[in-house]
Parts: C-alpha cells; sequence; structure tokens
C-alpha cells in the first residue's frame, strides 16, 4: 500500500490505518525512538538461552537483535557466534563479513570469518582469513587470538590438503 500525500492530516502525521515505514538510512532501532543501550540485555538474554542449550531461541534473539540496528558491530559479534555454536556456518559468513567491512583493521572480524569459512569447508578462504587474523593480531599484540588463528590456520591448511586428495 503506498502513501498518498492525501493519507496525512495538515499537520503532515500520517492519518490513521496508514503504516509509516523507516526514512531511507534509518534503522528499525531508531524508528522505534530506541537507543542501543535498551537492547544491549538481548545480548545476556542470547548468552543465557546458549547457556541452558536454547540454541535456536539464542539464534532468533541475535537476528532480531541485528534487525534492528544491523550496523552495532556487538551484535553483529552474537549473531556469528550463534551461528557458529549452531552450525550455521552461511550466517555466521554472513556476520563475519559485517564485521569485516566495519572494522577491517582488526583481527577479530577475520578470525571469526575464517571459522566460518572452516566450517563451510571453504579452506582457500579460512586460509586467507587466518592469515590476516594473524598479522592483525600481532600489530596490535593480541597474542592468544594470535596463537588460536595460528592453530586454526594448521587445521585448515591440513583440510584442505585431504580435500585436494579427496
Amino acid at each position: 500500500m503506498a502513501i498518498r500525500e492525501s493519507d496525512t492530516h495538515i499537520s503532515g502525521e500520517t492519518a490513521p490505518g496508514v503504516i509509516n515505514t523507516p526514512r531511507p538510512g534509518e534503522t528499525m532501532r531508531e524508528y522505534l525512538g530506541l537507543e542501543v543501550a535498551h537492547l544491549l540485555p538481548g545480548l545476556d538474554i542470547a548468552a543465557n538461552q546458549l547457556r541452558r542449550g536454547e540454541n535456536a531461541e539464542a539464534l532468533r534473539t541475535c537476528s532480531a537483535l541485528v534487525l534492528l540496528d544491523p550496523g552495532e558491530i556487538r551484535f553483529q559479534y552474537a549473531l556469528a557466534g550463534c551461528a557458529l555454536e549452531t552450525g550455521d556456518f552461511h550466517l555466521a559468513s554472513l556476520a563475519a563479513s559485517s564485521i569485516v567491512a566495519a572494522t577491517p583493521n582488526e583481527a577479530d572480524g577475520y578470525f571469526v570469518s575464517g571459522r566460518a569459512y572452516f566450517g563451510l569447508r571453504e579452506f582457500d578462504a579460512a586460509i586467507d582469513d587466518f592469515r590476516e587474523a594473524i598479522r592483525l593480531a600481532e600489530q596490535a599484540g593480541k597474542s592468544d587470538l594470535q596463537r588460536s588463528a595460528e592453530m586454526l590456520l594448521q587445521r585448515a591448511i591440513i583440510a584442505q590438503e585431504v580435500q585436494a586428495k579427496s
């Protein structure tokens, strides 16, 4: 249903029965008049759902947070984490792509992306992402992340070799 000029009152407000939609570039969170802080408890809810083994519910919670504000990087990380936990590696790769796009000079997004591609058995992409994660983690002094990425890089290289022989 298209909104016609005749559907608005003189004041510019929408007439009863007409559904407003967010303006271009406006997030659903902004449209609803919410602050990011209003949604942050959703991250705790999702974490508790995962701890209780309610993986599908956690995934829905994280998805809802991302739908409300796709640009909020914490929501993308939560979605990627839930997706990895539930084995939805395609969804994890999509969330990881958003993380990398938003923070291209940080190792964490590449590490998450590498894990997603590893789960998808796309070892070339996983290897590239783990190598970038290692490089950026070393620059940032994130030795734990660097070691984790190095370990997964080795597993990805071995898996790639096995896959090539099959």
